[in-house]
């Protein structure tokens, strides 16, 4: 690998170089471009590759009735091997995107035969039968169709092309990354605050690859400040384009009024806010005083033995070094919850910044936010993927999060998203999938966008949001008309009580307060029916409406050209 450590003040220009790394066998873990614990450090004018290829590329010669195999013949030029678990995703003969339905779809592991076949077990409810219903092929159209002589591409992770971990302001500028074994970019812990202008993250141009990446394009984990995503082209992943996310802390036992154990680290002078797990209800906050590891056997015994539920594991560690005693420099109230998440204030990635970008075919979302304070995501584009937007906080028994804050999506063009989920989509995924009556979502602004055959705009769970000035096309999608909610949409929303019948509207408003919606222009063809802009469910409480309104698509059709290309 390339490694760079305690590196201060540096820059390397390639001058359009082109470095690779191999991986032979897909059990191997490939090295990559590694940077831990450096500061201002610049990578410029850099090409990126793995080669061979970090998948398996070919042609399906057959699809099982039940959708639960494939069969595919493997392209010349990669290897002959059968491969672990992973993603995989298809493409028609000319190399175009195809949709699935959901987040994507996973196989159990692929197992070569005659040589240079390989027989694809599909996880069960990750198949392709949606892919083959009349209803959905008739709504969808050839955005669904697979078949045959389609090509598929298998992802089986290992590790990402560039990682960046306790680092800050680290840039990357007019670096190619033409593959990866895992995410593209990815950062973790520290200050962060990173850049990456004019990056591009798809399949190399002029090679016969299908795929990009086998996990996220860009992903940034539990940093101080988010990172500064311009003018770059993300595509052909294996999983969300962007995904930001900061990290809960567990709060063991409460010694004292001041004093509390934390499973996991918190830093100095940090703010720590306390929330009952199960409705997010807010509890208490204070500043640390104090931070000590646990060390003591005694101490160290009592903390490990104190029960978590099996559905927190993504949230717990509790390991020698990872338990510590904090004190407060305010007391906080006596905690009678069994169940209580802390929200430190510095693994929020603030000031998130996504502009002036071009992301499009990939199998899983677009953007996943979650945890992020005072974000900005302008003037971007993104075409044709499972999902779209998500401002939530994660699903996986809050293992990611907090609650997003300060969130402003404007100015941006969403085309063409899957029936995954809507175009835009504000949410939670509760423990338990819970049905909540809970607003810790603060401050969401959804402005001036334009969106394009894609399912509208749900928000849920805010408090303080506003939905205005947006231009709506065909925003009915095949869930919202029928009544249907996919497995990803009853996370999303967090119950399946949500929208029990068709939501026949083009923006749903649930479990919130202090909610504008304002100045919204929504096209469609066909009839209207009782199509409306906006429906108001359960559990809100002051959500203004004014100036929405329905046009007949019709002549306005050649305003909204969705045969977008970037140049």
């Amino acid at each position: 690998g390339w490694t760079f450590k305690g590196v201060e003040n540096f820059t390397i220009d390639g001058s359009g170089a082109r470095i690779w790394f191999e991986r032979r066998d897909p059990n191997d873990v490939p090295m990559r471009l590694f940077v831990t614990r450096s500061k201002n450090v610049t990578f410029r004018n850099l090409q990126l590759d793995f080669d061979p290829p970090v998948f398996i590329q070919g042609t399906i010669e057959k699809i099982s009735e039940d959708r639960k195999t494939i069969e595919m013949k493997i392209d010349p030029a990669w290897p002959k091997v059968s491969v672990p678990e992973g993603a995989f995703t298809i493409y028609t003969p000319d190399g175009e995107y195809v949709h699935q339905i959901g987040r994507g779809m996973h196989h159990r592991g692929a197992t070569l035969f005659d040589g240079d076949r390989l027989r694809i077990e599909v996880w069960e409810g990750r198949d392709l039968s949606p892919n083959f219903a009349a209803d959905r092929l008739a709504f969808w159209g050839d955005d669904y169709v697979v078949e045959p002589g389609y090509l598929i591409g298998l992802n089986y992770r290992r590790a990402h092309a560039v990682t960046t971990s306790y680092s800050e302001s680290i840039t990357f500028e007019n670096v190619d990354v033409w593959q990866s074994p895992g995410g593209g970019f990815h950062e973790a812990f520290g200050v962060g605050g990173n850049v990456y202008r004019r990056c591009r993250l798809i399949r190399k141009p002029g090679t016969r690859r299908i795929h990009c990446g086998a996990a996220d394009h860009f992903h940034s984990r539990a940093q101080e400040n988010g990172p500064q995503i311009i003018a770059c082209e993300a595509g052909y992943t294996s999983d969300d384009i962007i995904n930001i996310y900061g990290a809960w802390r567990w709060l063991l036992k409460q010694e004292d009024a001041k004093t509390v154990w934390v499973a996991s680290a918190v830093p100095l002078g940090d703010k720590l806010a306390f929330y009952e797990r199960g409705q997010l209800t807010y509890i208490d906050e204070a500043e640390v005083e104090t931070v000590e590891a646990v060390t003591d056997p005694e101490r160290l015994a009592e903390a490990q033995a104190i029960p978590i539920p099996d559905s927190a594991i993504h949230i717990v560690t509790r390991g020698p070094g990872q338990i510590f005693r904090v004190t407060l420099k305010t007391p906080i109230r006596k905690i009678e919850e069994s169940e209580v998440l802390i929200d430190a204030h510095s693994y929020n990635a603030a000031s998130l910044l996504v502009q002036d970008c071009y992301f499009h075919d990939s199998f899983s979302r677009a953007q996943l936010f979650g945890g992020t304070v005072d974000a900005t995501v302008a003037n971007n584009i993104w075409d044709k993927m499972n999902q779209g937007i998500h401002i939530f906080e994660e699903s996986w028994a809050y293992s990611m999060g907090p609650a997003p804050q300060n969130v402003t999506f404007s100015n941006n063009t969403v085309m063409n998203m899957g029936a995954g989920s809507d175009a835009v989509t504000v949410a939670l995924a509760p423990k338990e999938f819970e049905l909540m009556n809970t607003q810790p979502s603060k401050n969401i602004v959804i402005s001036d966008n334009l969106f394009i055959n894609s399912a509208g705009i749900t928000m849920l769970f805010v408090e303080g949001g506003e939905i205005r000035n947006n231009t709506l096309v065909e925003p009915r999608g095949f869930e919202r008309s029928n009544g249907i909610l996919s497995v990803s949409s009853k996370e999303l929303f967090g119950h399946a009580d949500f929208f029990p019948t068709k939501r026949n509207s083009a923006i749903s408003v649930w479990s919130s307060r202090n909610v504008k919606v304002s100045g919204n222009s929504i096209y469609c063809s066909g009839p209207f029916n009782s199509f409306a802009p906006l429906d108001v469910g359960q559990w809100t409480k002051n959500i203004t409406e004014s100036g929405n309104q329905i046009h007949p698509l019709g002549k306005h059709i050649q305003r909204f050209d969705t045969n977008f290309e970037r140049e």
